[in-house]
């Protein structure tokens, strides 16, 4: 559940295999503080997702944003208000702990990164995990399908588009997309492969010349 990168990926932090390891084993490596980069390339075969973590007063509008906007805010997890226990996606989660790093914004301005959340968690906190296309990089990975910021030991870019979501309350604005380059035989195999994972994102909203699908901040 990485939203920043800090370093890149080291060895000698991780005592298993990345790729094949438990989420369990993974989120101890996290908690300890000693990792906080990528998680593309780990835990195969199991879900990862992205989080944000607003007050309360906020949840319902934020909730309903996600209901309006599946493909670039899939939900699969909500926390009780001011638990950072999250029991519908697996035992021992602490969400102020278990991810490699952490953005803080305040009044919708990026401060910084942090390696946990202990001080910034409120008793009117609630977390949102949506699903992340890490998720299907190991089924595109078994069709020979490459992955550039894999070699590279990265995660992979991602770009403000002038494409709107659908607004909600305060929530709102251009969508934004990961991108993976690739040849057009290989895009069009991507395509059907990560059709089939909907609560990540699934299928790419574009293919093709990026400027025929909107302006493009990074």
């Amino acid at each position: 559940m990485a939203l920043t990168q800090t370093d890149e990926l080291t060895d000698d932090v991780f005592p298993f295999d990345r790729a094949s390891a438990a989420p369990g084993q993974l989120r101890k490596i996290f908690r300890s503080g000693s990792y906080r980069g990528t998680t593309a390339a780990m835990a195969d075969g199991y879900t990862q997702g992205n989080l944000a973590i607003i007050p309360e007063r906020f949840a319902l509008d934020f909730a309903r944003f996600c209901q309006r906007n599946p493909q670039p805010c899939p939900m699969i997890g909500v926390s009780d208000t001011g638990n950072p226990q999250m029991f519908t996606l697996g035992k021992d989660i602490d969400i102020r702990t278990d991810i490699p790093s952490y953005n803080i914004y305040r009044n919708g301005e990026y401060e910084g990164s942090v390696a946990d959340i202990n001080e910034y968690w409120e008793d009117d906190s609630v977390a949102f995990v949506l699903g992340c296309s890490f998720s299907f990089e190991e089924a595109l990975a078994q069709e020979k399908v490459p992955l550039r910021h894999q070699e590279l030991g990265r995660t992979c870019p991602m770009y403000k588009t002038s494409i709107e979501t659908e607004v909600s309350g305060p929530f709102g604005g251009g969508m934004v997309v990961s991108m993976r380059p690739m040849s057009p035989s290989d895009a069009i195999r991507a395509s059907a492969i990560t059709a089939r994972f909907p609560h990540t994102h699934g299928m790419p909203v574009h293919m093709g010349n990026p400027l025929d699908f909107g302006n493009y901040g990074y």
